[in-house]
């Protein structure tokens, strides 16, 4: 099933899996009628699928529980927002706590807060004008000098789903400093990149193409496309350790993803788990 489903979200479907999709995404509109859904023709994070738009978000919200001990009293950051596939499924779920989502493309922050936020005033969607390469080229804001709108020791979960894969080293290392300003002591970062693994062993036989191979070297890190460097990035495991140790955060546990084409994955892309000095689970 997980290898169907993955096929489902591949980013370059067949003829075949465009078909299936047609057809999952029947059964959902049938299924889940009150599903907060964007139009295909404007969905712009990975497959434009009711499916996947729905299966994407209920696997975070379990990823989020397990993996960063989320619960309703959390109160989680996710930086990166988008139009709200990982927000929807916490409609109704918070109580003492809440989301907050940071968005740079305003259209996605109107749609999410006419269509999530008014139906939970728990969640919450706000737009920066900060500037990346590939999706907000327009923007003001220099990622690498950007600070979040939110105060110290203010979230005890900070999210990054799919962002570092389109940062530079810089914009990276000064990001997960802001994470770990806005965190609480022993809060924890959840961040998804694609990563070399140091180890050779974590590079299991493939059973399937790499979505990605990364052909262009630059300093510190590869790329997919030589045009636009923040289309897509790779980086070197042990440079995220350092990047993560530098800006005051350890990583705890790294999830490998299905990107490689590997038998064992998580989710599509490689998941960091770090945590702040101050968690009782973490000794120096």
């Amino acid at each position: 099933m997980r290898l169907f489903a993955r096929s489902l979200e591949s980013s370059r479907p067949t003829g075949l899996t465009r078909a299936l999709l047609k057809v999952a995404d029947v059964y959902v509109l049938l299924r889940y009628p009150q599903l907060p859904c964007p139009p295909r023709s404007v969905m712009y994070e990975g497959v434009p699928s009711r499916w996947v738009y729905r299966r994407n978000g209920l696997a975070y919200l379990d990823h989020l529980t397990r993996m960063a001990g989320l619960t309703p009293n959390s109160r989680l950051l996710d930086v990166g927002s988008g139009l709200g596939r990982k927000a929807w499924p916490f409609i109704d779920y918070f109580q003492d706590g809440e989301y907050v989502g940071l968005e740079p493309r305003r259209e996605a922050v109107d749609w999410c807060t006419q269509n999530l936020t008014s139906r939970d005033k728990r969640l919450r969607f706000e737009h920066i004008d900060v500037k990346n390469g590939y999706y907000t080229p327009g923007n003001s804001a220099e990622a690498g000098g950007f600070s979040l709108p939110a105060p110290d020791m203010s979230f005890d979960i900070v999210m990054a789903n799919s962002v570092f894969t389109h940062m530079l080293p810089r914009d990276v290392g000064h990001y997960l400093a802001e994470f770990q300003r806005v965190l609480m002591p022993g809060g924890i970062a959840f961040c998804t990149f694609f990563l070399n693994p140091e180890e050779v062993k974590e590079k299991e036989e493939l059973i399937a193409p790499p979505r990605y191979d990364f052909p262009h070297q630059r300093d510190g890190y590869r790329v997919q496309h030589a045009d636009c460097d923040e289309h897509v990035v790779n980086y070197e495991e042990t440079d995220v350790h350092s990047m993560h140790r530098q800006a005051g955060l350890f990583i705890a546990e790294i999830h490998w993803g299905s990107w490689r084409g590997g038998s064992t994955f998580t989710d599509f892309q490689d998941i960091v788990i770090s945590r702040k000095r101050g968690s009782p689970q973490f000794h120096d």
